[in-house]
């Protein structure tokens, strides 16, 4: 009203006015106005599409999410850093797990590695520069007694092996060992390399293998079980000694015939005595009144330097059961001559003159070129050899190579 009287006026009073003219307005409420007062709840509600698409630069579709929301489900998001994250990681309530690509660097403790956690490269051995503290179980549950436990743990038909490799073919100080030390004692297995110059047994290192001591009182080899100990060559047994401390040369010794070992050849300078026995199921398997049992085979180039028989079972049944041993058929009786078979057991036979053979002179060649079967000649009367009974005995003969 007062701006349409003003106007009125001045088409009234068509003069100049001199000094100053007001115009006072009054405001008017306008309740379905917004104004920089109101917040967003001013308008009606508007859904999560709505807001997305007054956004120019929006990723992603679905609802709005906001601190407090169950359970959401980002799908393959790149968090591009956790440096200023305040939570731990983990992916489930209680624990978790991270893949162990996303650790770069830093330090896990024990308690967060499972028991399968392998420390080892790409190339599935261990880094440069890597140790390892307390105890180390490889495929099996660590001991609690020992202090590094490398166990294979495998049960398939296959050879599990630790290897130690270095192909330097020229270097003097090339090998490859296993070592261990305890205080002062210290034992190594070596491989050298080819071009190592350093002389030890009498030639030089280069290319052989060798188990030595370097410290300590020395070193043993043995068994602490109740079985021998062997060392060949050309997958051959060269020296065995056996569980009751007796050293045998097989190599040197008579070959096997039908009488079994008893004890091992026993090596005395350059002797060696080799000692069979017959059981008495030998003896019955002879169909008459006389048969021979195998002793062995005596090597060319080899003397006989002595021979013995020792009863460990009287014979009974027949009359009369002699035995004696020798190489000439059909008596063989030029070893020891025909004994009797009978006699109390611990009968020696062949430990006075009376009882040695011919051939039974300590430097009896039988062939230099040639093999020679030995032995042993049982003879019965009043009954068949295989009526015998508790027959028992050992054959002992002592050779010596020629050359």
């Amino acid at each position: 009203m007062r701006k349409a009287a003003i106007a009125l006026s001045l088409i009234l009073w068509p003069i100049n006015l001199i000094g100053q003219v007001s115009v006072v307005t009054t405001a008017t409420a306008c309740p379905t106005c917004a104004t920089s007062a109101n917040n967003l709840s001013f308008f009606s509600a508007t859904s999560s599409a709505q807001l997305r698409a007054l956004i120019t630069d929006e990723n992603g579709t679905g609802a709005a999410l906001f601190d407090g929301a169950t359970s959401p489900t980002f799908v393959t998001p790149t968090i591009a850093s956790f440096a200023n994250a305040t939570h731990n990681h983990q992916n489930a309530a209680g624990g978790g797990s991270l893949d162990g690509a996303a650790i770069g660097s830093g330090t896990v403790i024990d308690a967060r590695l499972s028991a399968n956690v392998a420390l080892k490269n790409a190339d599935n051995a261990f880094s440069a520069g890597q140790s390892i503290t307390g105890n180390l179980g490889v495929n099996q549950t660590k001991s609690a007694t020992v202090g590094v436990n490398i166990l294979t743990g495998s049960s398939g038909d296959q050879q599990d092996m630790i290897q130690v490799t270095n192909t330097n073919a020229s270097g003097v100080s090339a090998a490859a060992l296993l070592r261990a030390t305890a205080d002062t004692a210290t034992v190594s297995l070596a491989a050298h390399g080819t071009g190592r110059t350093t002389s030890r047994w009498g030639g030089a290192i280069g290319g052989w293998v060798e188990m030595f001591s370097g410290a300590g009182n020395g070193i043993e080899i043995g068994t602490t079980n109740a079985a021998p100990v062997k060392i060949g060559t050309n997958s051959v047994t060269a020296i065995q000694v056996d569980t009751s401390q007796k050293m045998s040369l097989p190599v040197e010794a008579i070959t096997a015939g039908t009488m079994t070992t008893v004890g091992s050849s026993e090596a005395v300078s350059v002797d060696v005595t080799t000692c069979r026995g017959w059981t008495n199921a030998m003896v019955t398997a002879l169909p008459t009144t006389a048969g021979d049992i195998a002793f062995g085979t005596l090597p060319a180039k080899t003397k006989l330097i002595d021979a013995a028989i020792i009863i460990t079972g009287a014979a009974v049944g027949p009359t009369t059961v002699t035995v004696s041993l020798g190489r000439t058929a059909t008596t063989y009786i030029d070893y020891i001559v025909a004994s009797d078979a009978k006699a109390t057991a611990n009968t020696v036979y062949g430990d006075v003159s009376g009882e040695r053979g011919t051939n039974l002179t300590m430097y009896d060649l039988p062939s230099y070129t040639g093999t020679t079967v030995i032995n042993a000649h049982f003879v019965s009367t009043g009954a068949n050899l295989s009526t015998v009974t508790g027959s028992t005995g050992t054959v002992c003969v002592t050779t010596r190579k020629v050359f």
